[in-house]
């Protein structure tokens, strides 16, 4: 410990999200995206992120509806290597080639590459990732120019509507939906998504409980392997500090005090 500072941690509504180009390149089979989530070693993310990050279970967090706490994802290169034997890759075939793109200067994006990339070169697949400012890599991305889009989201309000609408419905032209995912049904179903959250909230958390088992497991379009925790340093003069995961990083000055 520092003479004078105290620490403080919080969960987020912040997550990771690992997406596949489901339109073209090898990661269009589903087989290849299946295989992918199954290659990352999330216990060990987690384990090595040494707190700033939780393990994940579905695509929304936890403390808002349509939180699922029964589907964390697990390891399994066993797997993994059976389905790209299926899509024509593995020990045995010909190499397979993806290109990923990641946020430049972020450790933690990095440690995922790492980890992937080493658990991937076992089953002959070789990752080609590049680190990107954000602008390059969305360019890149509006032009569906990679195989693995890695990038954080958070809500723009305390709802999980944020993920389904902005991420994983259907758009003519590429914005944010970086997996490319175009399935009617998940965009029907997205769009009944608030009148439900208004009028059965019940109804509501059950809808977006199936839509994560559609869009992660069925179509496999993204892995999500941790959610972020925030870890602050404060001086221990300070009193009334609190992280607000619908306002991420942002620190409310009227709330502070100075510690009698």
């Amino acid at each position: 410990m520092t003479e004078g500072v105290r620490t403080a941690q919080s969960p987020s509504f912040q997550n990771l999200l690992v997406l596949f180009n489901t339109a073209e390149g090898p990661a269009k089979d589903v087989r290849v995206r299946q295989a992918l989530q199954a290659a990352i070693d999330y216990d060990g993310l987690a384990a090595a992120l040494k707190g700033s990050g939780q393990k994940a279970s579905g695509l929304v967090p936890q403390g808002l509806l349509g939180y699922p706490n029964d589907m964390q994802p697990k390891q399994d290169l066993a797997k993994a290597q059976e389905l790209l034997q299926q899509a024509g890759y593995g020990p045995d075939n010909p190499e397979l080639k993806l290109n990923l793109t990641y946020g430049q200067g972020d450790d933690d994006q990095k440690l995922l590459v790492t980890l992937l990339s080493s658990a991937l070169k076992k089953l002959n697949v070789t990752l080609q990732a590049k680190p990107m400012t954000w602008n390059a890599q969305w360019d890149l991305g509006k032009k569906q120019g990679q195989d693995i889009f890695v990038m954080y989201w958070y809500p723009d309000y305390p709802d999980a509507y944020s993920w389904f609408v902005n991420v994983f419905k259907s758009n003519d032209k590429p914005q944010l939906n970086l997996s490319y995912l175009k399935d009617s049904q998940i965009d029907a179903e997205i769009g009944t998504l608030p009148q439900l959250a208004a009028t059965d909230p019940l109804k509501a958390d059950q809808a977006y409980q199936g839509l994560q088992k559609k869009i992660i497991q069925d179509q496999a379009a993204v892995a999500v392997p941790y959610v972020q925790v925030y870890q602050r340093a404060l001086t221990a003069d300070v009193e009334g500090y609190t992280d607000n995961p619908a306002y991420p990083n942002v620190v409310f000055f009227y709330d502070l005090k100075r510690a009698s």
